[in-house]
C-alpha cells in the first residue's frame, strides 16, 4: 500500500477522530481529563473538538461533565404550516424557513393549513 502524504492529511480532523475512536471503544463515559491524557492531545484542543461533536450530534455529556460516543447524530426535525399555499405571502415565508432550515442541518416538514386553524400533522 502507497504510504499518504503528510501533505494531505488534516491535523485537527486527525485528532477528532482520535478523540471518537477513544470514546467508541469506552463502555462508560470519560472526562476531559482521562481524554486529554490518552489521547495527548492539548487539553483546549481536545475540549473543542468535544464541544463541537456534542453540538454536532456525535456525543453526549452527561451531568458529571463526562463524555460518551452516541450511536448516530441526531438530527433535528420540525414541522412548519402555512396558512395556504394560494397566498404569495406564506409561500415566501415557508422558502425562507426551507432555506434556513437547510443551511443549518435541520429537516423540516412543510405543510398547507387551507387557511384551516384546526388541521394537525398526522
Amino acid at each position: 500500500m502507497a504510504k499518504i502524504k503528510r501533505l494531505y492529511l488534516i491535523p485537527i480532523l486527525s485528532k477528532a477522530l482520535d478523540v471518537i475512536e477513544l470514546l467508541e471503544n469506552e463502555s462508560r463515559a470519560v472526562n476531559l481529563e482521562d481524554i486529554y491524557q490518552r489521547t495527548k492531545i492539548s487539553k483546549t484542543s481536545v475540549y473543542r473538538i468535544l464541544k463541537t461533536l456534542v453540538h454536532r450530534g456525535y456525543v453526549a455529556q452527561n451531568q458529571n461533565g463526562e463524555y460518551r460516543l452516541l450511536s448516530r447524530p441526531r438530527r433535528l426535525r420540525f414541522g412548519f404550516a402555512s396558512q395556504s399555499d394560494e397566498m404569495p405571502f406564506s409561500l415566501a415565508v415557508a422558502a425562507s424557513v426551507e432555506q434556513a432550515a437547510m443551511a443549518s442541518g435541520v429537516e423540516i416538514i412543510l405543510l398547507d393549513n387551507r387557511y384551516d386553524s384546526e388541521t394537525k400533522c398526522s
